[in-house]
């Protein structure tokens, strides 16, 4: 158009593949942003200057934000580490006022320190970061029980919420399996792009600005950024609606699905105590050595706890390593392993550790305990009470099949209801169906039916759940409850047996919840019931029910005049 251009030969440069603008270094060939050397050079000098500083002007405070700001444009984890410091000059008005340097102030500071000297002033363009991811991340958490995540190299994990974090903002449990993703797998992540994929936009947001409002979000976001630059990865963002973060939300729900919830807290207490232990003895929990598997036993030894803990304790940490990716540690024989829990196993008997005796609650303490409860006062929960007992002994059940664990753990797919129990003739009933749906010998919830028949006794099981069902009414819930609709547990039942077997004269230490399922066992096999029976009534799949059977030891004695 015959303008003319006047360009100043100092300010211009190029055609080139690499320039200075803004004062960063743009690369296209590689595609990659960096900061020139004399500059990466003076950051690296003011930090090291800004160590023995207790306070300063808000002026040169803002003075080095300036330069962290741009710094954080080619160094883009270090925007999480610039909050503080931007709050901190935000305490006082005027520029000449002075700032005291807090312990916040500090800690990002030292990020910069650790991270600017081992670091090249080079990473890749935005740009490129979003069209070439080379690992995909998927992650995802439920508000009430954990969260898991897994990549598209076959990694995964899943970790289940203490109690702790029930009340912990969701945005904050999204963000977890990010950084323990980043924080187990950034090792193998070396230089390379991720893509993660989260149903949760505000934690897409934080995840991109490097920045929340939220402190535990801050945090989280803080060890986030500390992998990242450790590791040098990119990790980019992305949402997806939660109807498509299917695959996630399905792993994580049936994974966790496979274990019951008593299988979980046992092995989380057994996990807690191996982290515990290699923490104090400064050894590598995951992936564990044989020698620290064996630490942790004569450990766990030493304090007291017996052969079976130990076991368990082991089978929670087995699931650690097959939760974390690391597969089965003790499939390599772990031969000396095996002698040290052997050797707990003889301590136990040489230096008399003997286990806790359970007694059998027989017909007659039963009728003990029937006595002494009083009908005339709360009534109906006598009855309820007494309803309990006898279900317990003559359908062999298990104090867990008929209680609920916690006063707020009702659960009607998994716990006895009032449609569970039906007679076979409800003008002249002869027995009753109780319909179990959920029991530990049946993890895939079958389901099995109890046929309780009615006995000419003042303990017929049949006459004293009819009383019960009166009193209790037709509302549906939990079947045993209080006349103020709270649920019997399994503490309130024990509790209420032990009671009544103390004011009965009987010395209550000795009897627990599996007292009636012991001493059915014991009266039916005393009585000449067959084994096979005996095993089929109390729904014992080995021969475990051997272990119920309690032969009194008067009964005992007499044998032996038949051998004379």
């Amino acid at each position: 158009m015959g303008w003319a251009c006047q360009l100043s030969p100092t300010k211009t440069e190029g055609p080139a593949t690499k320039l200075v603008f803004l004062g960063i270094k743009i690369d296209s060939v590689s595609m990659t942003i960096s900061l020139p050397p004399e500059k990466l050079s003076r950051l690296r000098a003011m930090i090291r200057d800004w160590e023995s500083k207790r306070s300063c002007t808000k002026r040169k405070l803002l003075s080095l934000i300036g330069y962290l700001q741009h710094a954080w444009r080619v160094i883009r984890p270090g925007r999480s580490f610039l909050r503080r410091t931007i709050d901190l000059s935000a305490g006082v008005r005027a520029l000449h006022h002075r700032v005291r340097l807090n312990a916040g102030f500090r800690s990002d500071l030292k990020w910069w320190n650790c991270f600017l000297p081992v670091w090249n002033g080079t990473c890749p363009m935005s740009s490129v970061v979003r069209e070439k991811p080379t690992v995909v991340l998927a992650s995802d958490a439920s508000g009430s029980w954990g969260c898991g995540a897994y990549t598209s190299m076959g990694h995964w994990f899943q970790l289940k919420f203490p109690d702790s974090w029930l009340d912990v903002h969701i945005t904050v449990k999204e963000l977890l399996p990010i950084v323990l993703a980043v924080a187990l797998w950034g090792h193998l992540w070396k230089g390379v792009t991720v893509s993660c994929k989260c149903d949760n936009m505000a934690v897409v947001a934080i995840v991109n600005s490097g920045r929340s409002k939220m402190d535990k979000a801050m945090h989280l976001m803080r060890c986030l950024s500390f992998f990242l630059a450790q590791w040098d990865v990119t990790l980019v963002c992305q949402h997806i609606p939660g109807v498509e973060n299917n695959d996630a939300d399905a792993f994580q729900k049936y994974y966790m699905m496979g274990l019951a919830d008593s299988t979980h807290k046992l092995y989380a207490c057994g996990v807690r105590r191996f982290t515990g232990i290699c923490a104090t003895a400064g050894r590598t929990p995951v992936p564990a050595d044989e020698d620290t598997l064996c630490h942790f036993a004569a450990t766990l030894a030493a304090e007291g706890l017996r052969h079976k803990t130990i076991k368990s304790y082991m089978a929670g940490v087995r699931h650690l390593h097959i939760s974390e990716g690391h597969g089965d540690p003790f499939s390599g024989g772990l031969h000396r392993l095996h002698y040290v829990l052997r050797g707990v196993k003889r301590a136990e008997g040489m230096f008399g550790v003997t286990k806790r005796e359970r007694r059998p609650i027989t017909p007659d303490l039963l009728r003990k305990i029937k006595s002494v409860w009083d009908p005339r006062a709360h009534e109906a929960d006598i009855v309820m009470l007494w309803a309990a007992c006898c279900l317990a002994y003559f359908g062999f059940m298990r104090i867990g099949e008929l209680t609920v664990p916690t006063e707020n753990g009702y659960d009607a797919s998994s716990h006895l209801s009032w449609g569970d129990v039906s007679v076979d003739d409800p003008n002249s009933p002869s027995r009753i169906e109780v319909r179990i749906k959920a029991s530990k010998t049946d993890p895939f919830r079958q389901g099995i039916s109890l046929f309780i028949g009615k006995v000419a006794s003042d303990l017929c099981p049949v006459s004293a759940m009819l009383a019960y069902m009166v009193v209790r009414g037709k509302s549906e819930g939990p079947l045993f409850w209080f006349r103020d609709r709270k649920p019997l547990t399994r503490q309130k039942l024990v509790t209420a047996v032990k009671n009544a077997l103390g004011k009965a004269g009987v010395d209550p230490g000795q009897y627990s919840g599996h007292s009636f399922r012991i001493g059915a066992a014991t009266t039916d096999a005393a009585r000449g019931l067959e084994d096979s029976t005996v095993r089929t009534l109390g729904r014992w799949k080995s021969l475990a029910y051997l272990e119920y059977i309690k032969i009194p030891r008067e009964q005992l004695a007499a044998y032996t005049s038949r051998i004379c």
